[in-house]
């Protein structure tokens, strides 16, 4: 017989892992905010062998948000890609919402208006 303690450590995992190691921390209202800064230095300890991460498909306030750093846009080859760059790029619904070169600090509103939401591609 299964317990909910199972479902409950693994739920508690993975929670840790998306808003401690990956910086992805809900908000109130209709803002994200990654702060990718737990990995970045965890990166930094590993130097040059590893220099990317991507979390995909993490369910949130309604969207897909996924979470993707190149740090020169060789693994992934996102950089490559139309409308791709190297750094971090967070995603919301398959769109870029935001990005930076480096390991930065990102916040997005999620509201409909929001302009990143009307960018052309």
């Amino acid at each position: 017989m299964r317990t909910h303690r199972c479902s409950y450590n693994h739920s508690t995992f993975a929670d840790l892992v998306i808003t401690a190691l990956f910086g992805l921390r809900p908000q109130r209202g209709s803002m994200v905010v990654l702060s990718p800064t737990v990995i970045g230095a965890a990166l930094q300890a590993l130097g040059a062998a590893q220099q990317h991460f991507a979390l995909d498909g993490v369910d949130y306030k309604g969207h897909t948000l996924s979470v993707v750093f190149d740090a020169d846009g060789s693994h992934y080859r996102y950089a490559a890609a139309p409308h791709g760059r190297k750094g971090l790029v967070l995603l919301v619904d398959g769109t870029i919402a935001a990005s930076s070169d480096t390991l930065a600090r990102l916040e997005v509103d999620l509201s409909p208006s929001a302009p990143w939401r009307h960018h052309e591609p």
